[in-house]
């Protein structure tokens, strides 16, 4: 999606397995969440890429 629309995602599954991960990259996500995950994983993620 960002290479055709310009918008970053992120990425919340439970499937961490090398070859979802690798499917998921060629989105060029801002991160990755496994779930389940705490509030304050996501906050960080957004928060990190806010600030490079």
């Amino acid at each position: 999606m960002y290479a055709t629309l310009g918008v970053r995602s992120m990425f919340a599954s439970a499937h961490a397995d090398p070859e979802t991960r690798k499917r998921a990259a060629e989105a060029s996500p801002i991160g990755w969440l496994q779930q389940p995950y705490l509030a304050d994983a996501l906050i960080k993620l957004v928060r990190q890429f806010l600030n490079d």
